[in-house]
Formats: structure tokens, sequence, C-alpha cells
């Protein structure tokens, strides 16, 4: 069985910088492929999320990633697992979000394919955007979706071998 590492933070935390420095490690000492699974919908983006992901991208390129596009059905991921990979997925809350709002009332399951494919992978890593501590009231519609990814992350973080939140560009174990 692989590693299940979750990873937190708010925007702009340096929760990717961890992540891919983790994924890089891991790759090196299980010496499988390193894959990036990129979750944001590829349909036509803003600026912001084009500048995002350009960034992204520049801070990855040569240090050898294979780039899987899934914005859905992370299933798919399943013929792409070997026992020694690492996959660093970014993020839960993009693909959440594309399942609930991109697959017209029909989303994919999450939790269940992404244990499965840590039964597969050497590693896998999963980033996730923290979003429910601003203490906002929210609409109905905004409050559930909230509740219902942080259901999400609790799964994931209870079988996770290590949660660990970036706060300020410093990683905080939270559980080891």
């Amino acid at each position: 069985m692989g590693r299940l590492y979750y990873i937190t933070g708010g925007a702009g935390s340096g929760k990717s910088e961890y992540a891919e420095q983790l994924a890089e490690r891991l790759h090196t000492e299980l010496g499988g492929p390193l894959y990036y699974v990129a979750t944001m919908n590829p349909a036509p983006r803003d600026a912001d999320a084009a500048a995002r992901i350009a960034k992204h991208q520049k801070r990855r390129a040569g240090r050898g990633y294979t780039t899987i596009e899934c914005p859905t059905d992370i299933a798919q991921l399943r013929a792409q697992a070997l026992n020694n990979a690492v996959f660093l997925l970014e993020d839960l809350t993009n693909l959440y979000a594309n399942e609930v709002y991109g697959t017209s009332g029909h989303p994919h399951e999450i939790v269940a394919p992404l244990l499965e494919l840590r039964q597969q992978a050497g590693a896998l890593i999963i980033v996730a955007n923290e979003l429910y501590s601003d203490g906002i009231d929210y609409g109905p519609e905004t409050d559930r979706f909230l509740r219902d990814l942080a259901d999400l992350a609790a799964a994931l973080s209870a079988a996770a071998d290590q949660v660990t939140e970036v706060v300020y560009g410093i990683p905080v174990q939270l559980k080891a």
C-alpha cells in the first residue's frame, strides 16, 4: 500500500511548493514515475487562473513531472498507477467543484478512487485549499458546497499517513 499525504493551506500559503518538494523527494526515494494531476477545468479560464496555471507549469518545468489533465472522474487514473509511482493531485477543491458544477448533476465518486489509487501507487499527495475558516456566512448553496468539501477533506485526512497545513510557507504537521 502506498502512502497518502494530505496538504492544505490558504491561497498563497506555499502549499504547492511544499507538495512539489515532497513529491520530488518521494520520486527519488521510490524510483517510479512522477505524475502531476492537474484538476483545473480546461474550459476557457480567466486571466488570474491562466496566470496561476502558468506559474505552476513554469515551476515544474524540467523537474521530471508527467502532467495528467483530470478535471473530473479521478477514477481514470487507475490506468496510470504503478507500484512506485508518485502522484501529486493539485487540487481537491478544483476537482470537487468540477464534479459538482461540471457534470450535469452526475458527479463521480472522489474518495474511493483516490484511496484505490493510493493502494496501487507508491505515494499519493493531495493538495487542498483551506476554505472553511474564513468566518463568512455564505448562502445555502455555497455553504452546502463547503460542508461537503469539508467532509471530503475529513475522510481523506483520516485515511492519510500524514496531514500538513502550510501557513505562510511553514509546514505544520497535523498528523504524522
